[in-house]
């Protein structure tokens, strides 16, 4: 019993939001797909619009 009283109380101590570690990684994984978006976007249109004029 006094073990989970022990880890009721440390628990919410030890959560306090998100790391730089993780906040690094979440903005590269960010900037990866708009870069990724800002590639592919383009040659779909002009794909896209290519095939829909001939």
């Amino acid at each position: 019993m006094q073990a989970l009283k022990t880890i009721q109380q440390y628990s919410g101590k030890r959560q306090r939001g998100m790391s730089v570690i993780g906040l690094l990684i979440v903005l590269s994984l960010a900037g990866f797909l708009a870069i990724t978006a800002m590639k592919v976007i383009p040659m779909y249109t002009q794909f896209f619009f290519s095939e829909v004029q001939h």
